[in-house]
């Protein structure tokens, strides 16, 4: 039952009125390409681009990491996604405060968070770990040094 993710995303969104528009499959693998050519080790493998892959990156340890992405982030609209063995849809949500609001309404889980320019992106991993690559990577060194 792989879906049960998607599945409590979408219940989250809908009982919380937020709009949650998934991209199309070309859109989605179009943007986990470019990520991985631009953030991962293995940037051949658009499909598995994740966490575990990151080629240069800053993390921080905090069991309110879930809470921290958003408001690291802080972008109107976002793309937020999973991890590729979960489900390869990205959606686009008007903004990271609406994304916090989900994730509040939700079970706990690995998600990405990027702006659309896929200049800042941030993930929380199952171990709350927060990773920031790009723009977001400085944001997250800074928090690591306070």
């Amino acid at each position: 039952m792989k879906d049960h993710i998607r599945r409590e995303i979408e219940r989250a969104a809908e009982e919380l009125n937020i709009a949650l528009a998934p991209l199309s499959k070309e859109r989605s693998l179009e943007i986990r390409g470019q990520l991985a050519r631009a953030y991962s080790r293995e940037p051949d493998r658009a499909t598995h681009f994740s966490y575990q892959t990151l080629d240069e990156y800053d993390a921080i340890y905090s069991t309110e990491s879930w809470k921290l992405a958003p408001q690291l982030l802080n972008a109107s609209p976002i793309l937020f996604f999973l991890n590729p063995d979960e489900d390869l849809t990205v959606w686009q949500l008007d903004s990271s405060h609406d994304a916090f609001l989900l994730l509040s309404e939700s079970f706990g889980f690995p998600f990405y968070m990027a702006t659309l320019d896929l200049e800042a992106v941030v993930c929380v991993d199952d171990h709350d770990c927060l990773y920031g690559v790009g723009e977001a990577g400085s944001v997250v060194k800074d928090l690591k040094q306070t």
